[in-house]
């Protein structure tokens, strides 16, 4: 067990490694607790600079609640653990690798929910998906037809197939941050919140929606991305949806 466990600290980076201590540093809540508020509370944390009025408050207010729950020296932690995820994808970004931290982190922690039948996809597999998924000829033709690849995860998870599609598309050579939009939707909020924070911080344009993907119910407003909002990404759908309503039409 510890030959496995130092074999799998060796495939994380010091960024990662740094937020697995911070997490078993916090006495106060227990480790689900722990990870599912610092993931929330991240995620608000970039909703809430892109968001509206309306919803810049509601992210805000749900954000301060959660960090109350937390004393000050556990706050900084915290505080400390976000700046650790910043890095800890950036140091991937710079090796030009897409890779799922968080996801990482979530299934050394152990704490998937496998009463309700909650088991997260490894990252082999979904990198053997991504690569198999991906098509360079495809991915082409879409962009010179409307700009951009358009990606639906229908259960997203905390995003490891949709980061295993992104990784396979750069070493295709294309560029995601420009050329990609995803669509995700999951029924677990905290889901939610990994797969948003991901993207946000790879800079990739997308929509992330809590909901039920069979029975089509949403629970709020798609969370979008920095990028999504910055580049009016909203214009480029509606652009390309017109557009594929004239060629039907002629």
């Amino acid at each position: 067990m510890q030959i496995q466990k130092r074999e799998k600290e060796q495939l994380m980076n010091k960024h990662e490694q740094n937020i697995l201590k911070h997490i078993h540093n916090i006495y106060s809540h227990n480790t689900y607790d722990v990870f599912a508020d610092f993931v929330q509370m991240s995620a608000m944390a970039i909703k809430s600079s892109i968001d509206l009025c309306t919803g810049k408050i509601q992210a805000e207010e749900e954000f301060q609640k959660l960090f109350n729950r937390y004393q000050p020296k556990e706050q900084q932690i915290l505080s400390d653990m976000f700046g650790e995820l910043v890095d800890a994808l950036e140091e991937h970004f710079l090796k030009n690798e897409i890779c799922d931290t968080l996801g990482a982190i979530f299934g050394e922690l152990s704490i998937n929910n496998k009463n309700t039948g909650q088991f997260f996809t490894p990252a082999s597999v979904a990198e053997l998906c991504g690569t198999a998924t991906f098509d360079s000829r495809i991915a082409k033709k879409q962009i010179e037809e409307k700009g951009y690849i358009l990606v639906n995860e229908p259960s997203c998870g905390g995003g490891v197939m949709l980061m295993a599609f992104i990784q396979a598309m750069m070493r295709a050579g294309f560029n995601p941050q420009k050329h990609l939009l995803v669509v995700a939707q999951d029924i677990d909020r905290r889901c939610v919140c990994m797969t948003y924070l991901q993207l946000s911080l790879y800079g990739i344009p997308g929509k992330v929606i809590h909901g039920n993907t069979l029975t089509l119910e949403e629970y709020e407003k798609p969370w979008v991305t920095p990028i999504y909002a910055v580049d009016l990404w909203a214009l480029k759908e509606r652009r390309a949806k017109e557009e594929c309503c004239q060629k039907k039409n002629a």
